[in-house]
């Protein structure tokens, strides 16, 4: 039986979903106060849904990873955030009207932002610069960090010495470089 190209991206697509699941948790398995509220009063929270989402979705991010984008926006209060995206900054700045949304291609490297949202990553990107514009109440967002592009973009981020909590959801992963925070990786169903 042969598959064909795309039918072979679809059957490693399905395995790497499979292998998620059985190695995630649910709330009850972590142990860390700052990631069980962050899931459960905001990952989960039904309450923290922006209803101007549901009009003119920018192309390029699928709706659970923009509600999920928006939530982490409300929950940390985020003031000032970085992308590439044109599209998403946009709607960012119309769902959410007290936050500033940088877009310019590099990153000056004596500026922190609140939020660094990582739509696509560009083959040119050295990732882990990015650590370097975070503060200690940062979030780093990264989506579809299981496609194979993105995969060793997202090792390079646990793996660095800076990054304490790690948290994958499989459609997005989050970064934070918490100083009080032990370092952990944690695979939550979101």
């Amino acid at each position: 039986l042969i598959l064909g190209l795309e039918g072979l991206q679809v059957a490693a697509q399905f395995q790497v979903g499979l292998l998620f699941f059985f190695r995630s948790i649910h709330l009850h398995g972590v142990h860390s106060p700052f990631v069980f509220q962050l899931i459960n009063r905001c990952l989960r929270s039904e309450n923290m849904i922006c209803k101007e989402s549901f009009y003119n979705e920018p192309k390029g991010i699928s709706h659970k990873q923009l509600q999920l984008l928006l939530k982490i926006i409300q929950y940390f209060d985020i003031k000032l955030m970085y992308t590439t995206d044109e599209e998403i900054a946009k709607f960012v700045k119309l769902a959410n009207r007290g936050i500033s949304v940088v877009t310019k291609d590099i990153l000056g490297v004596d500026k922190t932002y609140d939020l660094i949202f990582i739509n696509e990553v560009a083959e040119n990107v050295f990732i882990t610069s990015f650590l370097e514009n975070m503060h200690n109440n940062s979030v780093l967002v990264i989506n579809d960090i299981h496609l194979r592009e993105n995969q060793s973009h997202w090792q390079q981020l646990i793996n660095h010495h800076c990054t304490t909590a790690c948290i994958d959801i499989f459609t997005q992963g989050y970064v934070f470089v918490r100083r009080e925070q032990k370092k952990e990786v944690f695979f939550v169903r979101v």
